[in-house]
């Protein structure tokens, strides 16, 4: 028999949100387990996803660049001892670079802000693991890389 708590979590609107749901059982007796079975779980913040991990780390990688343009791998470690339910990566651009086409994830740029998410294939980020997004850009000269990120608000390490 399985004890134990199990979280489900169900993406919000936008794609990311907390865990909606708590399903906790009991240690089994000679009768059974009961178990109580979708828990509403409350969040104070409209942040995204759950808690963030104790460490994160980003590597930004141009992996070519040219007078009108970039493409560029994106890794996010999560370094902490929980696992990442849904993720967002925020940066900014240090110049006027633009994003033109991303796989690994969703995008929305507003200026030099940039705000990736996950897809559905991705989402989970395990501890002591990571997952990476890649991206096109348009620039109109050589620009350095962002080099501050936070996943869902939390710093990073880059």
């Amino acid at each position: 028999m399985v004890t134990g708590t199990a979280l489900v979590t169900m993406p919000a609107a936008a794609g990311i949100g907390p865990p909606a749901v708590l399903n906790t059982c009991a240690a089994p007796t000679p009768t059974g387990v009961q178990c109580t079975i979708g828990t509403p779980i409350s969040s104070s913040s409209s942040s995204p996803s759950t808690t963030p991990p104790s460490t994160c780390r980003v590597t930004y990688t141009t992996q070519s660049q040219w007078a009108t343009g970039f493409l560029a791998r994106v890794t996010v470690h999560n370094d902490g001892t929980a696992p990442v339910h849904g993720w967002a990566v925020r940066f900014t651009f240090p110049g006027d670079q633009r994003i033109t086409k991303l796989w690994n994830g969703t995008h929305d740029q507003s200026g030099a802000a940039v705000t990736v998410t996950h897809v559905g294939w991705n989402q989970l980020i395990p501890p002591s693991g990571s997952t990476w997004f890649g991206m096109y850009g348009a620039s109109t000269a050589s620009q350095p890389p962002p080099t501050t990120f936070t996943l869902n608000n939390a710093p990073c390490t880059a």
